[in-house]
C-alpha cells in the first residue's frame, strides 16, 4: 500500500498521522501552461496566449501577496504528431526588483518570446507550435521585497492603482472569461483559445446553463 496509504489506513482505523493544514501553505512557484485550441505558427497569436498566461500567473501570485524574482517563458510543439516538425525552446530571466504587477512583468516575457522564437530559412517549414508555458518562481512574501536603489521606476504607484482596477474589473473570473488583458493582441482566428465544444454545462453558477423543472 506504500507509506501513503499505509497512513490512510491509520487514519481510518482513529490513529492520526496526516497532520491538518488549515490553509494551503504559499506555493514556491506558480505555472500557467496551456494547450492552444489550433496549433499555430503566428508569432502574434504565441504572444497573446503568452500573455494570458503570465497574467492568470500574476494574478495567483497577487492572490498569495507574494513578488516574483524571476520568470520563464517556453513554447512546444505537440510531440504526439509525428509528422510534424518537433521543439521545445524555453528560458527564464530574473527581475531587477521583485514585482507582483503584470504591467511590469509583460515586457520581460515579450524579450523572452522574442529570444526563442525561431528563425527560418527561406523555403524552410516552420514549427507548429501547441503550448506556451509561463512560470514565475523564486517566490517571497511581499512584506519581504527589498528595492534596488538604482532601478528607476517612476510610475509605479499608477502601475498598481491600474493593476488593481483591472483585477477589480475582471473579478474572480477564470482565465477564458477574463474582461480585460493586459497587452494581449486579438488576432484575426485566435487559435491559441482553447476548443470549450465540448464543455459541460454550469447549472449552477450560470443563469442560461440552469435546469428547468415541469411540475
Amino acid at each position: 500500500m506504500t507509506v501513503v496509504g499505509d497512513r490512510l489506513w491509520r487514519e481510518m482505523n482513529g490513529t492520526p498521522c496526516i497532520s491538518l493544514e488549515l490553509a494551503p501553505p504559499d506555493k514556491q512557484e506558480i505555472c500557467t501552461s496551456r494547450a492552444f485550441g489550433k496549433m499555430t505558427s503566428d508569432f502574434n497569436e504565441v504572444k497573446a496566449a503568452v500573455v494570458r498566461d503570465l497574467s492568470s500567473s500574476a494574478r495567483k501570485l497577487r492572490d498569495q501577496s507574494s513578488y516574483a524574482r524571476r520568470i520563464y517563458v517556453g513554447i512546444e510543439t505537440n510531440p504526439f504528431n509525428e509528422y510534424q516538425r518537433q521543439t521545445y525552446r524555453g528560458l527564464q530571466i530574473e527581475f531587477p526588483i521583485p514585482t507582483d504587477n503584470t504591467f511590469e512583468m509583460i515586457p520581460y516575457a515579450m524579450t523572452l518570446l522574442k529570444a526563442i522564437w525561431p528563425t527560418y530559412t527561406p523555403g524552410e517549414r516552420p514549427f507548429l507550435f501547441k503550448r506556451a508555458t509561463v512560470t514565475l518562481s523564486d517566490l517571497i512574501p511581499a512584506e519581504a521585497v527589498q528595492f534596488n536603489m538604482f532601478h528607476q521606476e517612476p510610475n509605479i504607484e499608477q502601475l498598481r492603482r491600474l493593476q488593481a482596477a483591472v483585477d477589480e474589473v475582471n473579478g474572480p473570473l477564470n482565465l477564458d472569461s477574463r474582461l480585460v488583458v493586459l497587452g494581449a493582441e486579438l488576432t484575426g482566428q485566435n487559435n491559441t483559445r482553447l476548443r470549450r465544444e465540448m464543455l459541460s454545462k454550469c447549472p449552477t453558477t450560470k443563469w442560461s446553463d440552469r435546469i428547468d423543472i415541469a411540475i
